[in-house]
């Protein structure tokens, strides 16, 4: 389709000379010989440009230039060169451009330039509005997405400034929304946190700095930051193709609390909450590698329940269960903090004793012997037991020996406590 262009021109040579050259380029001319017919048509919306006169009858072309839109329209003022004043409060207005009517009508040769530059100019304008309107679309729609996700995020731009953020950034960490806004800074929201007591007090400075170089270095990273009210959430930083930094949010509480729970199935005995075996065994090991590298002395305990089949037998398998958490309550309140106590399984407890000779394992396991003899389990029905253990002791006596050796001849010396009446400490 040509391009479609008002002309508003009293003078009917004039006119009549303009739309003969605005046509031999391919243009589609209507001419208007009045202001008030002008004005209607220029409203009307069927013109791709309108070239508007300055004096005509009826209306002049400023007034109908104020009654238009020129800027959904174009509009050309084409005035005479003793009208420039005219000419520049008609650009204020909007006006796309204008054109001096020279006398000698050598102005009509830029009629067809001047239009063809303002519709380019006009059609760049609408280019660009339109992907304004894309991009702000396209931001709306990425920002909706950002609001309906589970995880907190926040971008960053090179400077470390928030570019763009979610809702749910400022629930995880219970921010002001005055503070969380686009242009704040990284480091303003860290020393905010700051306050809040996210960050270590005794040094407050060296973590917040941390925290900020850990973004700012552009790197993609992995880290769990428990806050001061219980919760953990997990922080995961990548950078993005334009140089910003995205990072994202995510409430791990349960997923933490869980992999506790499974840690502690995996290495403790449920009945007790002792060690199990293979956790028993785990840590003694390396208790016994380090002691022997600086040559102290390691002992290893093992104690079982006197008689505890007839436990069983006579009160039942609870009344046997509740034994078996008093004997390891017990063990845990005599030993101390860096003795091992594991459940071996059955009756059967071990200890290992580090930085401990003999005769000191010999004097903790009579102190422990004595504890349990004195213990008086109450069971449901109101009625209590007692009951003793025998202890079997032995120390790392060779370079060579393992734990497993320690474990064998600390059970043949619990085998004889066994055979010489019970409820007594014997080493090996």
């Amino acid at each position: 389709m040509n391009t479609r262009i008002l002309y508003v021109e009293d003078d009917a040579f004039v006119a009549r000379m303009a739309k003969r050259r605005l046509e031999s380029d391919g243009f589609e001319v209507t001419i208007a010989d009045d202001g008030n017919t002008g004005l209607d048509l220029g409203k009307s919306g069927d013109f791709d440009i309108i070239l508007l006169d300055h004096m005509l009858p009826g209306m002049s072309g400023v007034e109908i230039l104020k009654q238009l839109s020129p800027g959904e329209t174009p509009v050309v003022m084409v005035s005479g060169s003793s009208e420039l004043s005219v000419v520049v409060e008609a650009m204020r207005m909007g006006a796309a451009d204008y054109v001096i009517k020279e006398t000698d009508g050598s102005y009509l040769d830029l009629l067809p330039r001047t239009v063809n530059r303002v519709l380019a100019h006009m059609r760049l304008v609408e280019a660009k509005r339109e992907a304004d309107e894309r991009i702000a679309k396209q931001a709306e729609i990425i920002q909706g997405v950002l609001d309906n996700m589970d995880p907190g995020i926040t971008l960053f731009d090179q400077k470390m400034t928030l570019v763009s953020y979610n809702d749910r950034f400022i629930e995880l960490f219970d921010l002001p929304r005055d503070l969380v806004v686009e242009g704040v800074g990284l480091m303003d929201m860290l020393q905010h946190m700051a306050k809040n007591d996210e960050f270590n007090r005794d040094n407050m400075e060296e973590e917040i700095a941390a925290r900020f170089d850990l973004f700012s270095a552009g790197k993609t990273f992995r880290m769990d930051h428990p806050r001061p009210n219980g919760i953990v959430i997990e922080i995961r930083g990548a950078p993005m193709p334009g140089g910003e930094f995205i990072a994202s949010y995510t409430d791990i509480t349960d997923r933490k609390k869980m992999e506790e729970d499974l840690r502690r199935l995996a290495t403790t005995d449920p009945l007790t909450g002792v060690n199990n075996r293979r956790r028993y065994t785990e840590i003694s090991e390396r208790e016994l590698t380090r002691c022997k590298r600086y040559q102290h002395p390691i002992c290893v305990l093992m104690l079982d329940a006197d008689h505890f089949k007839n436990v069983n037998d006579t009160y039942g398998h609870e009344a046997g269960d509740r034994v078996l958490k008093a004997l390891a309550n017990a063990c845990i309140g005599e030993l101390r903090d860096v003795d091992v106590l594991g459940r071996f399984g059955g009756e059967e407890f071990t200890v290992t004793l580090p930085e401990t000779p003999l005769e000191t394992a010999l004097e903790a396991a009579e102190r422990l012997r004595a504890r349990l003899a004195s213990t008086a389990v109450e069971l449901e029905d109101g009625e209590t037991i007692s009951f003793t253990v025998s202890i079997g002791a032995s120390c790392l006596s060779a370079p060579d020996e393992g734990l497993t050796d320690l474990l064998n001849r600390a059970d043949a010396a619990l085998y004889t406590a066994k055979e010489e009446g019970r409820n007594r400490v014997v080493a090996n």
